[in-house]
């Protein structure tokens, strides 16, 4: 059987609503066109994408690895068709970050793209390394600046630049043996790594604090509850701070662009990283990893 793509996109809204009326009613198709769309579907895979049970629908796993693969298809196709039809149109394309890399790097190289008046329109977006890699596998972000993802089967990942680490505490603040840490949540750094690293600068310390953010190490060392660990950039338009040195400790992050094995980065969309890329380096300094 060749599987139409509009059955992808009856698959991929199905599995989206979970229901078979409200998918219907998205797409304009009647409930039994669509039943029948999934079961041709079924047939012609040979595996179950939902089961029903009493009107309710629930995903199989078979349902789930179709899902990552039909909305990888289906924006590629959008990709293409809005070249193809009105090639004076400039090409959506979405953009993820973390918190950090999204204020402190992304969103200044962004605007500069756009001032230069880039070919694709750029659409941003900030989350977690963990919501910003089930995004990529979903194919709703064409890729995403983050720290914190590791190479996967699904998710490839490209180091990008490096920037170093500052501590920051308010001033006048006497600084206790162990330091008590004010560090990003696990998800944006290589726990190991992290610990390692300071491990062999003999620094001792304690974690006092993890946040999702910026913005709350910020705060929280301003107000005498720690001693921040940030990249250097956070610490531009920070008030009532300065800088912590301790000799002989360095630390640096590094930045990668995440996304699927499976997407087609066209060439406007190579354009895109390499000129982003440029923009971050020349402005803050970073440096670029081989």
């Amino acid at each position: 059987m060749n599987v139409n793509i509009r059955y992808y996109q009856v698959f991929v809204s199905v599995y989206e609503n979970m229901s078979m009326s409200a998918a219907g009613e998205a797409l304009y198709l009647s409930q039994p066109a669509v039943s029948r769309i999934i079961r041709e579907l079924e047939e012609a895979y040979e595996c179950r994408f939902f089961l029903r049970h009493s009107g309710r629908l629930t995903r199989t796993e078979s349902g789930e690895k179709l899902y990552l693969h039909a909305k990888q298809l289906l924006s590629a196709a959008e990709q293409m068709d809005a070249v193809m039809k009105d090639q004076h149109l400039k090409m959506k394309v979405h953009v993820g970050a973390t918190p950090t890399a999204g204020n402190y790097y992304l969103i200044d190289a962004v605007a500069r793209y756009r001032a230069e008046n880039g070919p694709l329109d750029v659409h941003l977006s900030t989350h977690s390394p963990s919501v910003l890699e089930g995004m990529i596998k979903s194919g709703e972000l064409d890729f995403a600046l983050t720290e914190g993802i590791d190479s996967s089967q699904d998710v490839k990942v490209q180091p990008l630049f490096e920037d170093e680490l500052a501590f920051i505490s308010a001033e006048g603040i006497d600084i206790p043996d162990p330091v008590p840490l004010l560090v990003l949540d696990r998800g944006y750094t290589n726990k190991t790594l992290f610990e390692q690293t300071l491990a062999k600068q003999d620094f001792r310390y304690v974690i006092k604090g993890q946040f999702a953010d910026v913005e709350g190490i910020r705060r929280c060392a301003a107000l005498g509850l720690g001693i921040g660990l940030l990249p250097v950039r956070a610490l531009d338009g920070a008030e009532n701070l300065h800088r912590v040195e301790f000799p002989c400790v360095a630390m640096k992050t590094k930045f990668s662009i995440a996304y699927h094995r499976k997407k087609f980065l066209f060439p406007e969309l190579r354009d895109l990283i390499t000129r982003l890329e440029e923009y971050i380096t020349d402005s803050g300094g970073s440096i670029i990893l081989p």
